[in-house]
């Protein structure tokens, strides 16, 4: 079990930079208790030997994200009426292992699951440190003002956190609540701080009704200007690295990649698989649609990754957006290994000749059997 059964009293929501589980955790607010009971009845249905070093991974702030998208992987395939024969099977001739083997229509085949998030792991270093200052200002006791909190740019370095809030603690111990509510916004103080590179900016906004409540978040307003690279790009660096993970497979690999870039739309992939969208123009007049080589398995020299059968892409699937979002399964053209009998249900591209076939599909929310409005409406799902 993920979660357990203790009362909840807790009915603030999240802060900014809050471990995903720990506020899950802790909520009592019923969207959570929703999604308490979703994770647990599909941690039951997980195979035994492996559960708790999975449900261990779920409950550590570093590997949750991938920890619970490989849950929904697993769930999935029983819904699709697949059968998972192995957790973390042995390759031969590699000592590397894919999440699992899995069974369709009589077809075994290995299956990855990958997280897109849209930055390198540098990048992601980079965030981390800006989340621990974001973080630091929202938890600081502030009975009489909220922030509105700006930031440019992001810390290079590590910034000492506590000596920050006690910086800033001092500024709003110094501000009369009377003239800041009275006063214009554009006419209030300011603080001001330059972070190892990110600039930090505070407005106060003085509290009315909420005034006297240091318990709860500081933070009242957050912009960041943190944008990421193009979506179609960003998926491209986590396929090919896992279609060279495990050597020349005997069997079709498919990857199941969760977009998390909050700009990724489900179009973007093909792009991302098959290359940028361009157009080609004829000395003489006219021309034709191509795609440039840049694609993940269409390259400069032609067809590259053919050891890579297919890919399974969700957009930005999570706990709290399991009825919303979308997902969509593409074959390789030039793959070494059909994956044309593998079926999860969704819209899918098909191999068909030299190009591909668009095949209908249902929504994730019929496949995970969530009420519309997921989780704000309640109904609990029935098992696969």
């Amino acid at each position: 079990m993920i979660f357990d059964g203790r009362p909840r009293t807790r009915e603030a929501r999240a802060r900014a930079g809050e471990s995903h589980f720990a506020y899950i955790d802790q909520s009592a607010r019923p969207e959570a208790a929703r999604i308490r009971a979703l994770l647990n009845a599909m941690a039951e249905r997980y195979p035994a030997a492996e559960r708790d070093a999975l449900v261990a991974r779920i409950r550590t702030e570093r590997s949750h994200v991938e920890a619970v998208f490989e849950l929904f992987v697993h769930e999935w395939c029983l819904r699709a009426g697949m059968r998972v024969v192995a957790v973390e099977p042995a390759v031969p001739g590699t000592g590397r292992r894919p999440d699992f083997l899995v069974e369709a229509n009589g077809t075994p085949f290995y299956l990855e699951c990958a997280v897109a998030r849209g930055e390198s792991d540098a990048d992601a270093a980079v965030r981390s440190r800006r989340e621990d200052v974001l973080r630091a200002i929202d938890a600081i006791n502030s009975p009489d003002f909220l922030l509105g909190v700006e930031v440019e740019g992001a810390p290079e370095n590590p910034v000492r956190v506590r000596a920050l809030t006690d910086r800033i603690v001092r500024w709003l111990g110094g501000l009369d609540h009377a003239a800041i509510a009275a006063a214009h916004p554009d006419e209030v103080p300011l603080y001001e701080d330059h972070l190892e590179g990110m600039l930090l900016s505070l407005r106060p906004i003085a509290r009315q009704g909420t005034r006297g409540d240091g318990a709860g978040r500081a933070t009242g307003i957050l912009s960041d200007g943190i944008r990421t690279a193009a979506p179609w790009v960003t998926i491209r660096e986590p396929l090919i690295r896992k279609a060279g993970h495990y050597g020349t497979p005997e069997l079709p690999l498919v990857v199941a990649l969760n977009m998390l870039d909050r700009d990724a739309r489900l179009e973007h992939a093909i792009e991302g698989l098959y290359g940028t969208e361009a157009w080609e123009e004829y000395m003489h007049g006219g021309g034709r649609p191509i795609r440039l080589p840049d694609g993940v398995w269409n390259g400069p020299r032609g067809p590259q990754c053919t050891r890579l059968s297919a890919v399974l892409i969700a957009d930005r699937l999570g706990p709290w957006t399991l009825g919303q979002r979308n997902a969509m399964f593409v074959e390789n053209l030039w793959a070494a290994r059909s994956a044309h009998v593998i079926d999860f249900r969704v819209m899918a591209w098909r191999r068909d000749g030299e190009s591909l076939r668009r095949q209908d599909g249902i929504s994730l929310q019929e496949i995970f059997d969530v009420p519309a409005g997921w989780p704000e409406r309640g109904g609990a799902p029935t098992d696969p």
